[in-house]
């Protein structure tokens, strides 16, 4: 995975095993469980993004927030 980010120019996310384009702005938002939405995982961020329509997009990262 790490190879193939760096060939394409992402930036990996290595704890999630995911890789993004850096042309796309993303935000990085320090995630906390409520008491509605607790999940299995220990996720520390979340991962946001508008989609090719406007649509705010986003995913649960295990990496923590990095300055």
């Amino acid at each position: 995975m790490e190879a193939f980010a760096g060939e394409h120019g992402l930036h990996l996310f290595t704890e999630d095993t995911v890789a993004v384009n850096q042309a796309i702005v993303f935000r990085v938002e320090v995630f906390e469980s409520t008491a509605d939405f607790k999940p299995a995982k220990p996720y520390k961020t979340r991962l946001k993004w508008r989609d090719l329509v406007g649509g705010e997009q986003s995913k649960l990262l295990l990496t923590d927030r990095r300055p």
